[in-house]
């Protein structure tokens, strides 16, 4: 039962209205600005900050957050899940927390919500939750526990190899797919033959998530198997190219760049391809690209994960080209209206970056492959890992974990504070 507020309780209402509401508005921010080229580590410290501070003021009143709190729920929106979620497990009240769990598996939206604030809190306030998520017998319930073990790093042990011996478990595809998942992140060598028996699995999303732990947990010759993935359009297409050109070796991997190189659909994926490899006898490949709007940013970016130069910090930059709003989608009856896929890059000055390009180009040698300006290696790639802006640090995560096979994926989306 709500508690009835007191007149002094509710002349600060509104308060605890604007708690909520800035702290949910500026977690959604967080959760894009993870995967923002220009946000680094200091960035999402000083967001992060701010969250902190409105999380923070709700606790000032349990009692009168937890009246806009509940309210907030009702509408399931992700923000609001995860500000009361965060709430309830810092109040360690049961029903509190009942209650969110309850609205955070109503939708997939609020789920996220759920998720993020499990991962967001302190374990000394999760862990018994989550090991009560592993023996529920709700098979979401087990998912939850596994995705917040798998985005905090954390092992999850024994109750990783109960699911995969469970039927009900591995039948359930989206628990199954995360069980997998976790298996090569986190370096579950022991769970090798779960993973092998999966890449012989008939769904191929399935499959695919299969193949990259198998990959992680050091068996290369699997990436053969991603080269479907790489050629067909959907939403795996760029997970399998995050790994398979970080591990083919160089000749390899130009014969399958060549056999996509006529199609014109997939100009975007080659200059994302070309990023990944890091092979800097395509930079003047990418320097034609950057004179091509449609192109212009994404082209420079992989420039600059190749060589680690910063467009902004050494102005390099150009403005906008004329013709830059026939990108953008301008019919007003089409209700998905999304930021340009580049809208946080800067626009290049190809001039200006052809020059620079043509002063340092000897110090590079050509069929190998550079991360930020360095050959890749592991020593390189940590002294990066702090410094590099968000997409750089999740290629440099990728990069350590497939070279060392005892090195977990470091989750370059999670909280820097």
């Amino acid at each position: 039962m709500s508690h009835t507020l007191s007149s002094t309780e509710l002349a600060y209402l509104d308060i605890y209205e604007q708690y909520v509401d800035e702290a949910s508005f500026l977690w959604l921010m967080h959760t894009i600005a993870v995967d923002q080229p220009h946000y680094g580590v200091s960035e999402l410290a000083r967001l992060e900050k701010r969250i902190e501070v409105q999380l923070n003021g709700l606790m000032g009143n349990l009692d009168v957050a937890w009246m806009v709190c509940e309210q907030a729920l009702e509408d399931g929106e992700a923000g609001a899940v995860f500000t009361s979620a965060v709430l309830a497990f810092r109040s360690h009240d049961q029903n509190k927390i009942q209650a969110v769990v309850e609205a955070g598996m109503c939708t997939d939206e609020a789920y996220k919500g759920l998720l993020h604030a499990l991962v967001w809190l302190p374990g000394n306030l999760t862990h018994s939750w989550i090991k009560r998520f592993f023996t529920s017998k709700d098979i979401k319930h087990k998912k939850l526990a596994i995705e917040v073990c798998h985005s905090r790093c954390e092992n999850p042990a024994d109750f990783l190899l109960t699911l995969f011996q469970r039927e009900d478990c591995t039948a359930d595809i989206p628990l199954y797919i995360a069980c997998l998942k976790i298996v090569g992140d986190l370096k579950r060598i022991d769970l090798s033959e779960h993973v092998n028996t999966a890449i012989q699995h008939e769904d191929e999303t399935v499959k695919f998530w299969a193949i990259r732990s198998a990959i992680f947990l050091g068996d290369k010759s699997q990436v053969v198997k991603l080269e479907p993935y790489i050629k067909a359009t959907s939403n795996l297409q760029f997970e399998a190219i995050n790994i398979a050109f970080r591990v083919l070796p160089m000749a390899e991997a130009r014969k399958w760049v060549t056999s996509i190189s006529n199609d014109d659909e997939q100009v975007r994926v080659l200059i994302i391809i070309t990023g990944v490899i890091g092979n800097a006898t395509a930079i003047d490949w990418l320097l034609q690209k950057m004179r091509e709007t449609p192109y212009a940013r994404v082209a420079a970016e992989a420039f600059c994960l190749i060589t680690g130069i910063d467009l902004a910090e050494m102005n390099l930059v150009a403005n906008a080209p004329a013709d830059f709003e026939s990108l953008l989608n301008e019919d007003a009856d089409d209700e998905n209206v999304e930021m340009h896929a580049d809208e946080n890059l800067s626009w290049p000055d190809v001039t200006k970056i052809a020059s620079v390009w043509n002063t340092i180009k000897t110090d590079y040698i050509p069929e190998t492959r550079y991360l930020l300006g360095h050959h890749i290696g592991l020593l390189s790639l940590k002294s990066k890992l702090d410094t590099a802006y968000q997409r750089q640090r999740h290629a440099i995560a990728c990069e350590i974990a497939l070279i060392d096979r005892n090195e977990k994926l470091i989750n370059t989306r999670a909280k820097v504070t």
